[in-house]
This record gives structure tokens, C-alpha cells and sequence, in this order.
């Protein structure tokens, strides 16, 4: 049992624990850092959102993979990311995708020159 600091004078809940669902905001920061700079705290709460979205998992994988090929200047995974977030149900990266096949040569730029 946990101890309290002074006199509890409740009683005991029976129902379940529940725990606020974190904002919007505060998953895409999780999902936009590098996991390993999120706190213990964060990065086991952010662990517990993926569960109950398959959609969110795999957005989570294709920004992050996103990420690693801009912070790495390596545009020749391109077409490979292109083609890994075209069959999942995520029509804002469908609107990615898009746009960067629009402007490529300048994608192609930003994701390989310094």
C-alpha cells in the first residue's frame, strides 16, 4: 500500500483507474522527437498509444523513417518510403506523398545536399 503524506479521509475507489488521453499536440511531439531524447515517463506513455491505433503505429514509423532520411541527407530512399506509406489508410501522408513527387528535384535537394 502507498504511503500518503498526512490523513486520508476517503475511501477507497472500486471503479478502474482511469488516466487522461494525452492531446494531439502532445503525441505529435512524441511521435516528431527522436525517441530516445523522450523522458522514461513519456516514452512509456507514448509506448501505450500505438496499442489501440494500428493507423498511428504506422504513421509514427513513417515519420520517423521520414526523419532519419532528412537528418541523414540520404534521398535515395525516397522512392522506398513512397512506396511504404502508399497502402496504409493515412491520407495526410498520401498528401505528403503527393506533394513530394510534385516538387522532386527540389525534395531530391533538400534530402541529400547539406
Amino acid at each position: 500500500m502507498p504511503a500518503f503524506r498526512g490523513q486520508w479521509q476517503g475511501r477507497p475507489s472500486t471503479g478502474p483507474v482511469t488516466v487522461r488521453p494525452p492531446s494531439p499536440r502532445v503525441v505529435a511531439g512524441w511521435i516528431l522527437r527522436r525517441p530516445e531524447t523522450l523522458t522514461e515517463t513519456g516514452y512509456l506513455r507514448f509506448e501505450a498509444v500505438p496499442v489501440h491505433s494500428p493507423e498511428l503505429d504506422a504513421l509514427t514509423g513513417h515519420v520517423r523513417s521520414f526523419g532519419q532520411m532528412l537528418t541523414e541527407h540520404r534521398g535515395e530512399r525516397r522512392p522506398q518510403w513512397l512506396d511504404a506509406a502508399r497502402p496504409d489508410d493515412l491520407p495526410g501522408l498520401h498528401t505528403l506523398g503527393a506533394g513530394i513527387e510534385r516538387d522532386r528535384d527540389a525534395v531530391i535537394a533538400g534530402l541529400t545536399l547539406p
